[in-house]
């Protein structure tokens, strides 16, 4: 299972489980590379504050079903002043659904929209 945290909490020996692009779509560290502090390091120079690594099961990790995801979708292209047209676009819908899923408790909008739907149902 995949967990977007911060460059902070990278531990050594972690595994990056997408890869790391520039603006231009480049790869700048490709995906199953096993991070140092040296990715660290040079992840804070980049000025990129979060990356994508593979993670065990564990309590620890949040679960939410289709349907939240779904909302969760719904709810980051309603707060977008643009409609995604290109896969990297799409991947960062995606990838910040998934991190609102995973902080929902901490952004009331969300709760109250996941909230919502599933009182109609």
């Amino acid at each position: 299972m995949n967990k977007i945290i911060p460059i902070g909490k990278i531990d050594e020996g972690m595994i990056l489980s997408e890869p790391i692009l520039n603006q231009f779509s480049q790869i700048l560290i490709p995906s199953g590379v096993v991070l140092t502090d040296f990715h660290k390091t040079i992840l804070t120079r980049w000025n990129i504050s979060y990356v994508s690594v593979i993670v065990e099961d564990s309590d620890e990790v949040s679960t939410y079903s289709e349907d939240d995801y779904q909302i969760a979708i719904e709810f980051v292209n309603s707060t977008l002043l643009w409609q995604p047209s290109l896969e990297i676009e799409t991947d960062l819908v995606n990838a910040t659904a998934v991190f609102y899923l995973n902080n929902k408790s901490k952004i009331p909008e969300l709760d109250k929209m996941l909230n919502k739907v599933k009182e109609e149902k």
